[in-house]
């Protein structure tokens, strides 16, 4: 594995170029200066611009060949064909369980500490995840332009409708990368595999 001499500061994760460090720091601090002209998503990451274009063109060419869902990158696809397969490559050097991705190890750790690196530059609520900061981030916005059509709530980002539509039905998502039952919750996802340990 290569050298990686640059560590964030604020979590002890490291990267091999310099760049690569500048762009993670920007999601403990929720900043996102990378900006969809279409829509005006923005994003803290230039790969997850580059990534949201999928969604304008609905362009999905890696398929599953076990279940035929469609990615519009490879990487998402051979992490989502672990699901199939019961591969978990990432281990724990505590405990040695293993994990599908290595954002799941990085969960899987944080369990040990409790950390909470990534905190909200508004109101200081503190988060174990980058993406349920970003999630929270949008409670703040005034700018609450979408409804639900069945109970009216007014949400700011299209991810929190679709995560406030899963009240209203059924569906489940998010599969455990031990068992593989699928959740409704991402939360109760990471809590299903923590009960694995």
């Amino acid at each position: 594995m290569g050298e990686k001499p640059f560590v964030c500061e604020m979590c002890g994760k490291t990267f091999s170029v310099s760049s690569s460090l500048v762009q993670h720091r920007h999601t403990h601090t929720g900043e996102r200066p990378f900006t969809r002209d279409i829509c005006n998503k923005a994003f803290a990451r230039s790969g997850h611009l580059v990534n949201h274009h999928w969604i304008h063109t609905g362009d999905k060419p890696f398929i599953c060949s076990i279940c035929n869902k469609g990615f519009a990158e490879s990487g998402p696809l051979v992490k989502h064909c672990r699901i199939h397969t019961g591969d978990r490559p990432y281990k724990c050097d505590t405990c040695g369980k293993g994990c599908g991705d290595s954002s799941s190890l990085v969960g899987h750790k944080k369990s040990y500490t409790g950390e909470k690196p990534f905190s909200c530059h508004i109101c200081c609520k503190a988060f174990s995840w980058s993406g349920h900061l970003i999630m929270h981030l949008c409670t703040h916005s005034s700018d609450k332009t979408l409804v639900c059509e069945i109970c009216s709530k007014r949400l700011a980002e299209s991810c929190l409708l679709v995560k406030h539509l899963r009240f209203h039905s059924n569906e489940k998502a998010f599969p455990c990368d031990v068992c593989g039952v699928f959740l409704r919750w991402q939360t109760t996802c990471y809590s299903q595999m923590y009960s694995h340990r």
